[in-house]
């Protein structure tokens, strides 16, 4: 993960715009602090669905069965995208159907057909099915699905310290910690070295198991600081993009100010717009973005702001 903000910090910039980190109800129904955060996952699902979804892709190996040609979509699974299987060194990738009564056709004339070359793949509420039927057990499908969007919720998390983490190794081990399964999806940074590492797996209180490698200087025997906390999937330069759409429905509604509501709905514009033009494209792939000018670079007179 490129660096970002955690949700911590996000709703704490936040805070920082309207100028406000009272945690007191207002007129005894919410108060601030919720309000901001609430706002904030409204504002990444609506980056979430105009910047692209191929931020949200995952990949699933299954088995083939030579009895079913039914299988689970994964609980996390929002839409199957693409399904495949490998023979021979050749990738057959299932073309998609989405008419029942197409699919059914396909059942009724040919239903005793069994073959490792994958065809057709349909999609239900929780599983899809192939044809035609696998005719070699334990082979291995790939699924690319989009996964569901959940909301931010957890602090950051810094109690302890890493004592044992190897250069390109993905095994941490921690001192000091209280480490929990709900941790897994989460990203972790050594306050040195500072960049951002997903966690795969939770073994126990003081060992997590990373995505990918740590390319950071090795800890051996070590006590480094650590900042563990939940972040959005998308782009790191994002991520502050949810805290100005916070304040301006802050100043919109919650503590009613025309004049800032109109500043705030403009710089969530113009961020908005940016990230849209520079991450979302017309086809779903991992695509490293050309660079397109910051707002701030673009508009000198970005930030007339004057809360005080």
């Amino acid at each position: 993960m490129e660096n970002g903000l955690t949700f911590q910090d996000t709703y704490k910039l936040a805070q920082s715009l309207v100028q406000d980190n009272t945690t007191a109800a207002q007129d005894s129904v919410l108060d601030p602090l919720t309000f901001l955060k609430q706002q904030i996952n409204i504002g990444n699902r609506i980056l979430y669905n105009d910047v692209g979804s191929v931020f949200l892709e995952k990949t699933k190996t299954y088995t083939t069965s030579i009895s079913s040609n039914s299988y689970d979509l994964p609980a996390d699974c929002a839409r199957p995208k693409s399904l495949y299987r490998i023979v021979s060194n050749t990738r057959y990738t299932a073309e998609r159907i989405f008419d029942e009564d197409r699919w059914q056709r396909i059942q009724l004339d040919n239903n005793t057909n069994t073959s490792d070359y994958l065809q057709f793949m349909f999609a239900r509420r929780s599983t899809f099915e192939i044809w035609p039927l696998a005719s070699t057990a334990a082979a291995t499908l790939y699924l690319t699905y989009e996964t569901i969007i959940k909301d931010l919720s957890a602090d950051d998390y810094t109690t302890g310290t890493i004592t044992t983490l190897a250069n390109a190794g993905t095994a941490i081990t921690a001192s000091g910690t209280t480490f929990t399964a709900a941790m897994a999806g989460r990203f972790i940074k050594i306050d040195s070295d500072g960049q951002w590492y997903e966690i795969e797996s939770v073994t126990d209180t003081t060992h997590l198991v990373l995505v990918k490698p740590y390319e950071g200087t090795a800890i051996s025997a070590g006590s480094e600081a650590f900042t563990l906390g939940e972040m959005s999937r998308l782009p790191g330069a994002t991520h502050h993009i949810p805290a100005y759409f916070a304040a301006w429905q802050y100043f919109l509604g919650f503590r009613r100010n025309k004049d800032l509501a109109s500043v705030y709905e403009r710089m969530y514009k113009t961020y908005h717009d940016w990230a849209v033009e520079t991450f979302n494209k017309p086809f779903e792939s991992t695509y490293i973005a050309p660079k397109r000018n910051y707002p701030y670079m673009r508009n000198p007179n970005f930030w007339p702001i004057n809360i005080g």
